[in-house]
């Protein structure tokens, strides 16, 4: 961001210039002219021309700012906070600001500074309200990304009241001016408002229109929504090519998303020739960049997890996904934690996994960060590597639900449900798992519909059930289409159906729900609505024994007992027996034991 701010300074020092240059400019200096002491600043501050000294720099830009040259304090504050040529000093950085700000020079870029200090509590007190006051003053001196800062303080109601109608104004005046003043920053924020319908009217046609301007000002971010509203057609003709250069320009520009989208394009085979190594090669690009939001090395991440092109390795998922989250993607800092909790890719720790979740969960909710404090509430609730607590479970839940994570919401629902931490509560219970299906959680709907199908705390409602079951299993919930299979089989508050129940055993064994594939065992083993088949119904027995189904193993121990469609063994009919009783089921413990007592 300070790169940007400065950029119309910096820029003198991509030119080389030659010593009769300097000499002038040091002549200058000398003279009075403050000016040349801060061009001659910027020279040794880039070291074009001259050997790169940041002590120099900071020699000329004192004379400069002694001289009331606004941007020689500007900078000078900058290699005070930043510590270069001079002992780091966050006060004398504000210092200068706050006498480059008075002088009302170099389009506010000093007081834009200041208001990031006081934004993020930099050797001062943190303060919004602080921050609105200078990046206000900046944005009435052309810094357009000091407009599109205090408009997103207006947005977020930062620092005093929130206003989307003063946002809208001054993103409007910060994509009023030049490309130096980075302007574009603010034509995309306008474009989000836009696109989202926040205080304005919706209009995908205003946003491309807002997106293409932020994008000709330079704006990467702008070219990469740009470029998504491409993809989908909305308030554009839909168009693969135009998302493909738009991405390709907006990850020229710098934006990580862009190039995280081109990936996605040929990840996909979308508009493109599908290739995970073109995929691979865009999301390394956006995971190198600095100011990449971390979601292109998260998804490089999943390419080594899954072995997408690439030798499945979970060290290079690792790796990947602790850069991701160490560039504030709170999702790729719940997988790492994941990976340390599983011991996938190296070192088993409970302590890794509970701190790479912690840090997910207090980042933001665009970054994926409930995710992150979903899994840290599953650790307190079972007690994994941490004192067994569903009191701070249900705070984890509860704020990944507020960040959006729909399985959040659904693990307390369940706590009310069971009134574990919290106060039992079905209509709590009922309203966390209608606030999960909505955000796309199966495992939601499912509850939902169990708690009609079974009336608690609710009026009891098979049809009720029916309508959430079949949200879960749309949602690929393997649970949901094994429920709806069962009102199918059983005829509740549907017409009775065998070839329906199928269908959705089938579904729900196919997305590794055990209790489906042993449904569906017992269809074929029964010959209920099909034709009998041992031989069937053993194939969906072991599959369903494999997901630890305990009745499956059950009932395939009796077909290897009894020769049913398998060839006839008591060494395999204690196997699943055995494993049936392993699972908890006591019919296995007492089949096992009676083969063993005849000595089988």
């Amino acid at each position: 961001m300070e790169k940007i701010l400065l950029l119309s300074l910096l820029l003198i020092a991509q030119a080389s210039y030659a010593s009769s240059d300097i000499q002038k400019l040091e002549a200058g200096c000398a003279g009075g002219d403050g000016r040349s002491c801060a061009t001659l600043g910027v020279i040794y501050y880039g070291g074009k021309g001259v050997t790169q000294s940041f002590q120099k720099a900071r020699e000329y830009l004192e004379r400069g700012c002694s001289l009331n040259e606004g941007s020689s304090c500007g900078l000078l504050g900058m290699l005070y906070k930043e510590g270069k040529g001079v002992r780091q000093s966050y006060q004398k950085a504000q210092e200068y600001y706050e006498k480059g700000c008075s002088l009302g020079q170099n389009m506010g870029a000093s007081c834009n500074q200041l208001a990031w200090l006081y934004s993020g509590g930099l050797g001062v007190d943190r303060s919004y309200q602080k921050a609105r006051e200078y990046f206000e003053k900046a944005c009435s001196q052309g810094n357009g990304i000091s407009c599109a800062q205090l408009g997103m303080l207006y947005q977020q109601g930062q620092g005093g009241e929130q206003s989307y109608q003063k946002a809208q104004e001054y993103y409007a005046k910060g994509c009023s001016l030049g490309q130096e003043t980075g302007a574009g920053f603010s034509c995309g924020l306008l474009g989000r408002l836009y696109e989202g319908g926040q205080g304005v009217e919706q209009s995908y046609q205003k946003a491309s229109k807002y997106y293409e301007k932020g994008c000709s000002l330079g704006d990467g971010a702008s070219c990469g929504f740009l470029g998504m509203l491409y993809k989908q057609g909305k308030g554009v003709r839909q168009s693969y090519q135009k998302a493909q250069e738009y991405f390709e320009k907006g990850g020229s520009l710098g934006d990580g998303e862009s190039y995280r989208m081109l990936g996605m394009l040929y990840e996909n085979g979308e508009g493109v020739k599908q290739s995970y190594q073109k995929a691979q090669e865009y999301y390394e690009k956006g995971c190198s960049l600095d100011q990449d939001s971390g979601t292109s090395c998260a998804k490089l991440a999943g390419l080594y997890y899954d072995g997408l092109g690439v030798d499945r390795s979970h060290q290079k998922a690792r790796e990947y996904f602790e850069k991701g989250c160490s560039q504030g993607h709170g999702m790729s800092c719940g997988f790492l934690g994941l990976l340390y909790q599983q011991g996938q890719g190296g070192e088993q720790s409970y302590q890794k996994a509970q701190e790479y979740y912690a840090k997910g969960c207090s980042l933001g909710q665009e970054t994926g960060a409930g995710f992150s404090c979903g899994f840290l509430g599953r650790l307190y609730e079972g007690g994994q590597g941490v004192e067994q607590s569903y009191q701070k479970a249900s705070k984890y839940y509860e704020k990944g639900c507020s960040l959006g994570d729909g399985a959040s919401c659904g693990f307390l629902g369940m706590l009310y449900k069971q009134g574990k931490g919290v106060r039992q509560s079905y209509q709590k219970a009922q309203e966390y798992f209608e606030k999960g299906g909505s955000l796309g959680d199966g495992k939601s709907c499912r509850m939902l519909g169990m708690l009609y199908e079974n009336g608690e705390g609710v009026k009891q409602s098979y049809q009720k059930a029916k309508e959430y079951h079949e949200k879960g299993c749309s949602l690929d919930t393997g649970e949901s289409c094994a429920s709806l299979g069962l009102l199918y089989q059983e005829g509740l508050g549907v017409k009775q159906s065998y070839q329906k129940a199928k269908e959705y055993y089938e579904k729900g064994c196919s997305l590794g729900f055990g209790n489906s594939c042993t449904a569906l065992g017992g269809l074929y083993q029964f010959g209920l609505g099909v034709k009998q088949s041992y031989k069937k119904a053993g194939e969906y027995h072991e599959k369903g024994c494999s997901l630890d189904g305990y009745l499956s193993c059950y009932l395939l121990g009796s077909l290897y007992e009894d020769g049913q469609g398998v060839k006839q063994s008591y060494q395999k009919a204690k196997e699943y027996y055995g494993k049936a009783c392993d699972l908890g089921y006591e019919d296995g413990c007492s089949a096992y034991a009676k083969l063993n007592k005849a000595a089988h």
